[in-house]
């Protein structure tokens, strides 16, 4: 019988350890859902940036729409506004699920890339098009990939999944106009 006044301190205790995390018991009327699972930081470094390449992808193919007189070219960017505007939209839902910020512009290499897209004009601006294109896809996919292979959160490791194809998609359509180019 010595052991039961024992096992009723113990349970008082962890009721107060309950009440004092906000967890159990009788709350202050307000619930208190389960802390979520944190996200490793190389998935907060994976969002930023791809948020960050986002936008350069989708800026400088906003400005091929505008600036390109070949209609190959001009179609192939509205593809590339579709196709990362609805990733960035993803990205940045994923993000804020967590309560994370994100940038809100490109970073300063590729705003000085698309300052000097807007110098140019014709064949000259369709070849530094496709070439910037070419290597901001390339990083894109290899960070996206990247992501798929090592993330254990599944959120971000699908979203990576999911997205690889169409990047694919749009680095094989980018390389086949480069070499008709």
């Amino acid at each position: 019988m010595s052991h039961y006044p024992r096992t009723t301190s113990l349970f008082g205790a962890i009721l107060v350890s309950l009440a004092a995390c906000g967890t159990g018991g009788q709350s202050s009327g307000t619930a208190s859902a389960p802390a979520p699972k944190q996200p490793s930081r190389v998935d907060a470094v994976f969002t930023g940036q791809a948020t960050t390449r986002d936008i350069a992808l989708i800026d400088s193919a906003r400005l091929a729409q505008t600036k390109t007189t070949d209609s190959a070219i001009r179609d192939l960017a509205t593809h590339i506004v579709q196709d990362r505007s609805g990733v960035d939209h993803q990205v940045a839902a994923l993000a804020q699920s967590q309560g994370w910020s994100l940038p809100a512009a490109m970073d300063a290499p590729h705003q000085q890339q698309l300052a000097q897209l807007e110098s140019l004009n014709g064949p000259a601006f369709n070849r530094a098009w496709l070439d910037q294109q070419l290597r901001d896809q390339t990083m894109a996919i290899q960070a996206f990939q990247a992501e798929a292979d090592t993330s254990t959160d599944p959120p971000f490791r699908d979203l990576a999944q999911a997205a690889l194809p169409g990047m694919l998609e749009d680095l094989r359509a980018t390389q086949q106009l480069s070499i008709a180019r």
